[in-house]
């Protein structure tokens, strides 16, 4: 029981804890109700807008945080959409990636070069395959790293160039879709006895002679005392760490004259239809060939870099929702908000009616009023998600954190659903009676 000397007295009657925490504040609300005041108070234009003033605070709050998750999550969906277009540098939806686990065959050292060759040439011939090669890694998988020096320059770690590194089949250019830039793959010339050769990439190309072709000069690598190498071809940049990142220096090395079981791990595969049919045929043809040489996995290059965008579409998948969500919330507030109010001023809208007012100028006003939160909302909402834009910038990639394109589309959403949920009260006040809404008290 609450109270007040010589006023109102309010009886609350509770039951459990939740009832109580929950009943305290309307309670408190109503204790100070002055008796006079309440007898004599009517439905009026400034009655309805004291009592609502704290709905329609919390309207705009919610419109505000609605506009703050949109924008967050517009933005992760450009991030996700960008990198799933980002231009990798190779054909990674027709290529199909088979990971060997060559330790476990029961052929060794030549042996086990000779049963790789094999399995190549079977694969080579099934239907559809147009392209196979072996190789050392591929997408997601890393990078062998290099110390490159150009002939003639003093093998010391401040001269260096740094490079990531692959041992591949001389097909394997062909097989990834990998452009020639510029000179020739790996072929027959490239034995182990002759020349060893060696593809860059563009930007190693550029990083060791700025000017010029590099097409016929040598290189040392670190490690390797026994021979240079000399740069047979360019191809394209390709990006084989992180979609994220810029492609990086790499060379190619030829598996054939480097005669390394490293270079035996992968096994890929370029096909003209859909992958997904071939994979069968691929397994049965190495475990024909060799029934112990395990297959750790094999998916297409798509797959692969699919999966190396997981965090990205967890996090768009979670501002997505809590943003529609925050929509949701905020477009039934604010037809809460508008519907209560028209209940309280249906005494004035009448008046109003009755004065000439048509039912047109009584959409607009009660429209009004609902966008009039609305643009309140935004003004709060568009500075608080400029002002946490850092806080995500490095989870974005091709936006920027105030790109003014997804503020205003998000923006744009906000309003359209806004104007939706305030309609219907609207509509409803515009259809009022005036000699019924001037009977209403």
């Amino acid at each position: 029981c609450f109270a007040k000397p010589g006023g109102a007295v309010v009886h609350a009657r509770v039951g459990g804890g939740d009832g109580l925490l929950f009943g305290i504040a309307p309670a408190m609300r109503m204790s100070g109700l002055e008796p006079g005041a309440a007898l004599k108070e009517r439905t009026g234009m400034g009655a309805a807008h004291s009592r609502s003033r704290l709905g329609q605070s919390l309207v705009a709050g919610q419109v505000a945080m609605a506009l703050f998750l949109m924008i967050g999550a517009g933005l992760f969906l450009t991030t996700l959409g960008k990198l799933e277009r980002a231009d990798v540098g190779f054909d990674k939806d027709r290529v199909v990636l088979v990971n060997l686990d060559t330790d476990a065959s029961q052929f060794k050292g030549p042996a086990l070069v000779g049963l790789c060759r094999r399995i190549e040439s079977r694969i080579r011939t099934l239907p559809g395959v147009e392209a196979v090669s072996f190789s050392m890694l591929n997408f997601g998988e890393g990078t062998w790293v290099n110390r490159v020096w150009p002939a003639g320059v003093e093998r010391k770690e401040a001269n260096a160039t740094i490079a990531g590194g692959d041992r591949v089949g001389a097909a394997y250019f062909e097989t990834m879709g990998m452009a020639l830039m510029a000179g020739r793959g790996f072929g027959p010339q490239d034995r182990p006895e002759s020349q060893h050769a060696m593809v860059v990439n563009e930007t190693l190309a550029k990083g060791l002679y700025s000017q010029g072709s590099p097409l016929g000069r040598r290189v040392w690598l670190e490690g390797q005392d026994k021979y240079d190498y000399e740069i047979v071809g360019v191809v394209r940049d390709a990006k084989f760490a992180a979609l994220r990142k810029k492609p990086r220096a790499m060379l190619f090395l030829d598996n054939d004259q480097e005669r390394d079981a490293d270079g035996l791990n992968d096994l890929v595969v370029r096909v003209k239809g859909g992958p997904k049919a071939l994979m069968a045929q691929i397994r049965a043809v190495i475990r024909a060939e060799d029934p112990d040489l395990a297959v750790a996995n094999v998916a297409t290059l798509g797959e692969m870099v699919d999966r190396s965008l997981g965090q990205e579409k967890l996090l768009a998948k979670l501002a997505g929702f809590f943003g529609a969500l925050a929509l949701l919330l905020a477009a039934i507030g604010l037809y809460g908000v508008m519907a209560y109010a028209v209940a309280r001023r249906t005494n004035e809208i009448g008046i109003r009616m009755a004065l000439g007012a048509q039912p047109r100028a009584v959409l607009r006003m009660v429209m009004g009023e609902s966008l009039t939160l609305v643009a309140l909302g935004l003004a709060v909402g568009i500075p608080a998600a400029l002002a946490c834009g850092k806080l995500v910038e490095a989870r974005l990639y091709g936006v920027a954190a105030g790109d003014a394109g997804t503020i205003a589309g998000a923006a744009a959403v906000l309003l359209a659903v806004a104007a939706a949920a305030s309609y219907l009260p609207a509509r409803r006040a515009a259809r009022l009676d005036p000699l019924e809404a001037l009977r209403e008290e």
